[in-house]
C-alpha cells in the first residue's frame, strides 16, 4: 500500500466490505487497491530525499489532525516529527472551539500553529493570544506564527534530520512557497 495510518486502513475496510456487497470480485478488489495511491492532500507526499520526507494534509478538524500526526509517528518512529497546521476553518479560528485540539498534536516532536490575523478579521472573530493558543492544544513548547517566510525561516533552523514535516491545512498557510520547502 502507498498510503498508511489506521484511520486509513479503516476506511480500506470499510471500502473492501462495500465491494464484497456490491459483488465484486475480491481479486479485483485487491489489484484496485494494489494500485490507489491515497486521496488528494490526505497524508500526501509531495517532496522527499535520504533524509526527509514532507507531506500535505487537509486535516483541519481535531480529530483529522490527531489521526495523521499519530500515522506519521507509527509511520516514522526514529524521525524528527514537525507538524505545521494552520488555523484556517471559521471553528479553528474560535475561541470557543480551540479547545478541541488538546492532544490532537501530542505524537509531534515540534509543532508550529500557523495563526493568520487577516484570516481571524475576515470572518469577524476575535484575535486569540498565543498563550490562549498553546493553552488549547496542550503544548507550551508550541510556536505560533502569521508570516510564511517566517515559517519557512523557523524549519531552516529547527529541523533536524532524519525528518517529516507535515503541514495540515484547509488552506495554504497564506500563500506559502510549496517549492521553495521541497
Amino acid at each position: 500500500l502507498s498510503f498508511f495510518g489506521k484511520h486509513n486502513l479503516s476506511n480500506l475496510s470499510a471500502a473492501f466490505a462495500v465491494c464484497r456487497e456490491m459483488g465484486v470480485d475480491e481479486e479485483e478488489a485487491y489489484r484496485a487497491i494494489a494500485s490507489f495511491k491515497g486521496a488528494s492532500r490526505r497524508l500526501e507526499g509531495v517532496a522527499s530525499n535520504s533524509f526527509s520526507v514532507l507531506y500535505r494534509d487537509f486535516a483541519h478538524a481535531p480529530s483529522k489532525v490527531k489521526a495523521s500526526t499519530e500515522a506519521l509517528r507509527e509511520n516514522f518512529p526514529q524521525h524528527q516529527l514537525t507538524v505545521c497546521f494552520e488555523l484556517h476553518t471559521f471553528s479553528s479560528l474560535s475561541a470557543e472551539f480551540i479547545h478541541h485540539y488538546q492532544g490532537s498534536v501530542d505524537a509531534a516532536d515540534q509543532v508550529m500553529v500557523f495563526y493568520d490575523p487577516h484570516a481571524v478579521a475576515l470572518k469577524k472573530l476575535k484575535l486569540m493570544q498565543t498563550d490562549q493558543i498553546k493553552a488549547a492544544f496542550g503544548r507550551d513548547d508550541l510556536v505560533v506564527m502569521s508570516d510564511p517566510e517566517a515559517m519557512l525561516q523557523w524549519m531552516k533552523e529547527t529541523i533536524t534530520f532524519p525528518s517529516v514535516v507535515a503541514l495540515m491545512s484547509s488552506g495554504s498557510f497564506r500563500g506559502l512557497n510549496l517549492e521553495a520547502l521541497k
